[in-house]
């Protein structure tokens, strides 16, 4: 993974790379590369460096990652989970061309 783009994500999770065990950083990429697999398949291909499309594209990735992080191991019973509207909203809006 680049370290710049695992940087940027770090940032927007709030996680400090030198408090996260090795174990931790491996879960972390996973998430990316699950939420980037996630965008390819419903968006289209990652846009190119240094576009405003891609900066919506990296933000949506790091939103995902954030919820997945903020919500690994979590179980919801009887309890009704609501998507994020603003979120879909976006993420909608990248799958225009």
């Amino acid at each position: 993974m680049d370290a710049a783009r695992f940087a940027q994500v770090l940032a927007y999770c709030r996680l400090d790379a030198e408090e996260l065990s090795e174990a931790d950083k491996v879960v972390l990429e996973g998430m990316i590369a699950d939420a980037e697999a996630y965008m390819e398949r419903g968006v289209g291909p990652k846009p190119g460096e240094n576009t405003p499309r891609r900066a919506q594209y990296d933000q949506r990735v790091n939103e995902m990652v954030l919820d997945s992080w903020e919500n690994r191991g979590t179980q919801a019973v009887g309890v009704t989970v609501m998507e994020n509207p603003a979120f879909r909203r976006k993420l909608n809006q990248l799958k225009w061309p």
